[in-house]
């Protein structure tokens, strides 16, 4: 449902118990001391590593003192994995019932950093960065490198102005990305058990040893397909619920739905795989069937148009769109591509075809059912 969540709690809503844990120590905060370039003063505190060590996720707190009208502010970050913090791993899932034992978990463990911050506090606390996820358990014969082989056919980085698609990890990974906002796609359970750099960047010792002692139940573990939706500031927060038709309440209670993290991952897997995309994913090859197909839908279309649109789509089904921007942006220029890429329109009749690869489909409608998975299924 929900992993990582940075929430922001404005100063008078927290007490430091214990300023000697952040680095430098938060006593600084209370005089008066030059800002320096930056105008601001940042005190960080992370979990210790003994802590680390012991299975505890990670939590991050900064307090940043800076200049605003009428004074200071001084407001404290708390980042954390929302899933980590309870079951300290994220293949178990979060349900909203889920929110009060994450409420009274993460206190505890602020109290134990040296920092009091209450129940409706924590609750009522505005998120500036939030990471909307769905583990998914595929239909058999089906495996995550597949989908994200497929996936990776698309380019969507200038509709949803992201600025690189990344294809990593041997074909376990795939990401479209910016700064402050990413579409994250990966095989969990590849991702767990790989050593080395991982797409999930914050693994807790719990998790690295969830298979780690049955080498035959690793061999019978179902393919799950993790899907991420990073949104990394408040502004793309907001976007995004006005994009699903949600109001733009950023409280923490407020995020913590099904509903939203659903609508959220939905709209995300309809966008890569219906519309202008729908031709990737259609099991249609007939190139006679095809021409007679665009021809019909564009009455008025030249010859010439004709033959470059299937040469558009044979190449994209290939290879993938994003292969032949690359392709023509390096040969040519940007409009080029831009012009070609019309071509999609001419395409949009797949959406019609009923012999859309069925695991799309699949995938869908077990995004709709938005069932939790644990760890604990797999072992029985």
């Amino acid at each position: 449902m929900i992993d990582t969540v940075s929430l922001t709690i404005p100063e008078g809503f927290y007490k430091i118990l214990d300023p000697d844990k952040f680095i430098p120590s938060a006593s600084i905060l209370n005089h008066s001391v030059p800002f320096g370039a930056k105008a601001y003063i940042k005190c960080v505190q992370n979990t210790s590593d003994e802590e680390y060590e012991s299975g505890l996720s990670k939590i991050k707190l900064t307090i940043i003192k800076r200049f605003a009208i009428g004074g200071f502010t001084k407001n404290l970050s708390i980042e954390f994995s929302a899933a980590k913090l309870l079951f300290f791993n994220n293949l178990n899932e979060l349900s909203e019932i889920d929110f009060i034992l994450v409420i009274n978990t993460l206190q505890k463990r602020l109290l134990k950093m040296g920092i009091d911050v209450g129940m409706a506090s924590l609750q009522l606390a505005q998120v500036s960065v939030i990471h909307f996820s769905k583990n998914i358990e595929l239909p058999k014969f089906i495996t995550s490198s597949m989908v994200i082989k497929e996936l990776a056919k698309i380019d969507i980085t200038k509709r949803l102005s992201l600025d690189k698609t990344t294809f990593l990890n041997l074909g376990h990974a795939l990401t479209f990305y910016s700064k402050y906002y990413s579409i994250v796609i990966y095989d969990k359970l590849k991702d767990i058990q790989k050593t080395g750099v991982k797409i999930d960047n914050d693994p807790t010792m719990f998790q690295q040893n969830l298979f780690s002692d049955n080498k035959s139940l690793r061999k019978t573990l179902p393919e799950i397909l993790r899907i991420e939706i990073r949104l990394g500031r408040y502004y793309k927060i907001e976007a995004m619920l006005k994009t699903i038709g949600k109001p733009k309440d950023r409280t923490f209670i407020n995020l913590f739905k099904q509903d939203i993290a659903k609508k959220i991952i939905l709209y995300h897997w309809e966008l890569m795989t219906t519309g202008k995309n729908s031709f990737l994913f259609s099991n249609e090859n007939d190139i006679d069937k095809i021409a007679q197909e665009i021809h019909r839908n564009n009455p008025k279309i030249s010859a010439q148009k004709l033959l470059a649109i299937i040469g558009y789509l044979t190449f994209s089904k290939q290879k993938g769109v994003r292969i032949l921007r690359q392709f023509i942006e390096s040969k040519y220029t940007g409009r080029t591509w831009f012009r070609i890429a019309n071509y999609s329109k001419a395409l949009t009749f797949y959406g019609s075809f009923i012999d859309k690869i069925k695991f799309w489909i699949d995938i869908r409608n077990l995004i709709m059912e938005f069932k939790q998975i644990k760890p604990i299924d797999f072992k029985n």
